[in-house]
């Protein structure tokens, strides 16, 4: 609405979050309240909220909003359609999508609702095996970038070009490797809180 009144409102609701008196369920529904308001001063209460919790993001201040609630329909729609997300370049759900990331097809089934959103917001924190960008330089100078499948104690299998094609190497002849990094970016730097909930709601779904 942008009223007085309606603001009045959102700055009271701000004081129960800081408060710590706001139920999670409600956190991600106003933290959408004052981004589609846009008072500069309701904002600002917003973004001294993410300072005192330390969170790089904003969805990161709000974990518990961010795994309570949401729309398991918006979320289907946020996964598949989403131009900035792209999740299916990555990930296939049911037969459809791409095999770079984890098939998601039964991910409620493994992971629970805080790991979902972890996975999103901090994606290098864990990264699922067999999966993870690494960066090889053999000892004849040649340099190999690609998605690590697997690992044995010789060798490695890493994917490499487009369409991705698996490429061995022996690990007597590597001369250097980076640790493996996930290839999705931090999902809370570019959707809004909202999609972020609506997408784990959806995800935790998938048994």
């Amino acid at each position: 609405l942008k009223s007085a009144e309606s603001r009045r409102l959102l700055a009271s609701a701000l004081d129960a979050l800081d408060a710590g008196t706001l139920a999670p369920v409600l956190h991600i529904d106003l933290v959408d309240a004052v981004q589609a308001d846009g008072a500069p001063g309701l904002q600002r209460r917003l973004e001294a909220y993410q300072r005192k919790q330390q969170a790089d993001a904003l969805i990161k201040a709000f974990r518990a909003g961010a795994i309570t609630g949401g729309d398991a329909r918006k979320g289907q729609q946020v996964l598949m359609q989403n131009p900035l997300a792209e999740c299916t370049r990555c990930h296939a759900i049911r037969g459809r999508g791409a095999d770079v990331g984890p098939d998601l097809t039964r991910i409620g089934a493994t992971l629970t609702r805080d790991q979902l959103l972890e996975a999103m917001v901090e994606p290098n924190k864990r990264i699922a095996p067999g999966f993870g960008t690494v960066g090889i330089t053999l000892k004849s100078g040649d340099r190999i970038d690609g998605t690590l499948r697997e690992e044995t104690d010789s060798e490695l299998v890493v994917l490499t070009g487009t369409p991705a094609e698996a490429r061995r190497i022996r690990k007597a002849d590597v001369a250097e490797r980076t640790d493996p990094v996930s290839a999705m970016p931090p999902l809370g730097l570019i959707l809004k809180p909202r999609e972020v909930r609506d997408l784990v709601e959806f995800l935790s779904g998938l048994r």
